[in-house]
């Protein structure tokens, strides 16, 4: 899936596959802003700030060695007509996310890891645990989280959190996002999934069903 991905960056003339690399990154020179502004993918700015240098070297490889992708100078591809028609297709099943912007305003990366802990507490707060591995060690992001809780009712939080999530979940419009957020969330006897490993095609019912697992005794 992330292969598919890298493909919509590229165009049937040459880029620097590098340059889509640093927008993705978040890397604010002036030849990065550059490559986004001519590329057209400036509101990709640090949207994937996770993804190694490798990984995404690999996906070009690999859509060269598949035929999508060109070398037209060191460092540089473009699209061979199998890629484009690829492309084009992709642009119609495959999901994409919305709000970029928001990597640009908001540290999401810090929110992400704080609600993970949050739930991650939460869940084996209702299930009477406290011997586990938090999913981050930050002692800022651990500070916070204690503040937040020390500030919530012990009884209803569990059922407070189901209730919400439940009701964020059922109001996306993309039927595979629920599938997505609940299996990433790590829980009581549930270890969160990676992203890219996570199977899609899971019903909204099944979907609540685990939430409920992780937030309910």
């Amino acid at each position: 899936m992330f292969t598919d991905y890298v493909l919509l960056l590229f165009s049937t003339t040459p880029r620097r596959a590098k340059g889509l690399f640093n927008v993705l990154r978040g890397r604010r020179t002036v030849s990065t802003l550059f490559a986004g502004l001519t590329a057209g993918y400036l509101d990709l700015l640090d949207s994937c700030h996770e993804v190694p240098l490798e990984d995404f070297m690999a996906a070009t490889a690999a859509l060269t060695e598949n035929g999508q992708l060109t070398s037209t100078a060191t460092g540089c591809w473009q699209l061979t007509q199998a890629g484009e028609h690829r492309q084009a297709k992709l642009r119609q099943t495959l999901y994409m996310p919305q709000n970029f912007e928001v990597f640009q305003t908001t540290d999401v990366r810090r929110f992400r890891i704080v609600s993970q802990l949050a739930l991650q507490v939460v869940s084996e707060l209702v299930h009477h645990n406290r011997h586990y591995y938090p999913v981050t060690t930050d002692p800022g992001i651990q500070a916070q989280v204690k503040q937040w809780l020390r500030q919530q009712s012990k009884v209803e939080l569990g059922e407070q959190i189901h209730a919400a999530l439940t009701a964020f979940l059922t109001s996306l419009a993309d039927p595979e996002l629920p599938t997505v957020f609940v299996q990433g969330i790590t829980g009581y006897q549930e270890p969160g999934t990676d992203l890219m490993t996570i199977h899609l095609g899971n019903s909204i019912t099944s979907v609540c069903i685990k939430l409920a697992s992780r937030l309910s005794t």
